[in-house]
């Protein structure tokens, strides 16, 4: 068995669950987190939200919304999954990793 960690973009997210349904892959699990990296982060407005006052400054975050994707699957269908998801246009990265064990609890 494979493990597939991918961080992705919010515009990401669907075409990449698209591929994930389209090639079969039931269990996935979807975080929505916060992070920084090499994905380009987006300027916005700085806005007081005690009085929800707009200022009309600009600025970079530090940290930017992303999705984080979660999913196990057979080892023989993990290349041809990573195949057809570089293909696409999903901006993030993918960490692949072996699953030795797991368990179905009661």
């Amino acid at each position: 068995m494979k493990g597939l960690i991918f961080y992705v973009t919010e515009g990401s997210f669907d075409s990449l669950n698209e591929i994930l349904h389209k090639n079969k892959v039931e269990g996935i699990s979807y975080f929505d987190i916060m992070g920084r990296g090499k994905l380009k982060r987006e300027e916005v407005e700085k806005i007081i939200k005690s009085y929800a006052y707009r200022t009309g400054e600009k600025y970079v975050p530090d940290y930017a919304p992303r999705k984080r994707v979660e999913v196990i699957i057979p080892e023989s269908e993990a290349e041809k999954l990573l195949t057809e998801v570089k293909k696409g246009t999903i901006k993030g990265r993918v960490f692949v990793f072996d699953v030795s064990e797991s368990y179905d609890l009661p």
